[in-house]
């Protein structure tokens, strides 16, 4: 009980520090990067525009091939494929907060230092609800579904696996609409109960001590969307 109530505070933090959303939003075959507070509990902008160079890449899942998608470097980052999955990673770089304020700047430079950090942030978007075995995309921080999506209604309970660095990540808060739900098992499971239809927001975040010379740490933090039927 002491590690949950540990970790959901992190969250908590986290949850401070990214008060808004990446998500992607799919219209026939044509999908697009979106940030902002659409999907958050949080006030503010329902969009707010990013660099595009912020992505980093863009993997796209067909059955069970898995290829990189390249676009056009304009905002915001759209493109047209046949995917039964999308995952894209998204970095906007050093974060340095100071008792002046917080700049998009790494620490070395900056006086009077509260706290820096190095954010990346991810999505998953899952068209294809009746996707069967699913796996991570990548080796970075992934949400994986291993309830059959397809089946899912409102007060049903989703099974997830988390990974991170192609092995199941344990003891990491979940989170669902931006409300912590609980921690990862030692394989890196949790069940989430769906509390509504249509868009769905599940996300979780690893924090990762760094040197202290450019930043103190860094913070991975990841969204899965999937659309649940009235």
């Amino acid at each position: 009980m002491k590690r949950l109530i540990l970790g959901l505070s992190l969250f908590l933090c986290l949850n401070n520090v990214f008060a808004h959303d990446l998500w992607i939003e799919e219209e026939n075959g044509t999908y697009k990067l979106l940030y902002g507070h659409k999907h958050s509990s949080h006030s503010g902008e329902s969009v707010i525009e990013y660099k595009p160079e912020y992505v980093k890449y863009i993997k796209c899942q067909k059955g069970h091939k898995v290829e990189d998608i390249s676009t056009e470097n304009k905002y915001p980052i759209t493109f047209s494929k046949d995917c039964d999955a999308v995952f894209v990673m998204f970095s906007s770089g050093y974060w340095t907060k100071t008792v002046y304020g917080t700049k998009n700047v790494s620490k070395e430079n900056e006086k009077q230092v509260v706290k820096s950090w190095l954010s990346f942030e991810s999505v998953k978007y899952v068209k294809n609800l009746t996707l069967k075995a699913q796996q991570p995309l990548s080796d970075d921080l992934e949400i994986v579904p291993t309830s059959d999506l397809s089946k899912i209604k409102t007060g049903d309970k989703l099974r997830l696996r988390l990974f991170y660095k192609g092995k199941p990540a344990k003891d990491v808060v979940v989170a669902y609409d931006d409300k912590p739900r609980g921690t990862t098992d030692p394989d890196g499971n949790i069940n989430i109960t769906v509390k509504k239809p249509g868009f769905q927001v599940i996300s979780a975040s690893v924090t990762e001590k760094e040197d202290g010379v450019k930043t103190d740490e860094r913070i991975i933090t990841t969204n899965l969307n999937f659309i649940v039927k009235e």
